[in-house]
């Protein structure tokens, strides 16, 4: 049974995902919406800039049922800057938490692997 699970272990393909961000720089990772209304809708967005020294491409961005986000799907120039707008569904929450936005780059580190970048933002009840 022992060589049977390090042999699956083996086997199985580890994705890793870098999370030192080189690539693009944000004004803040983390947004306070403040106190909200439940059952309201707001609006906020990441403002970023390139900072790396090649064109940057967010593949995917993934957030929650509460949330939507959208995303340049162009080629981000050095020095460019953008932003990832997003709106925050309060009637699709019970309870005030942190939510997690998560952006991944179509870039890779210097190691070749995939990077992450994860954003977040909280609010009031």
């Amino acid at each position: 049974m022992n060589k049977f699970l390090v042999a699956l272990f083996l086997t199985i393909p580890i994705i890793s995902f870098s999370q030192s961000n080189n690539f693009l720089q944000f004004e803040s990772e983390t947004i306070h919406l403040g106190k909200v209304r439940k059952g309201t809708e707001v609006n906020s967005e990441y403002a970023f800039t390139n900072i790396s020294d090649e064109d940057v491409v967010i593949e995917l961005v993934s957030t929650c049922e509460c949330t939507e986000a959208e995303w340049p799907k162009f080629n981000i120039k050095p020095g460019a800057n953008g932003v990832i707008p997003f709106v925050f569904d309060s009637s699709k929450k019970e309870e005030e938490e942190e939510i997690s936005i998560d952006v991944m780059l179509k870039n890779v580190d210097q190691d070749g692997n995939p990077v992450m970048i994860f954003l977040y933002y909280d609010y009031e009840y």
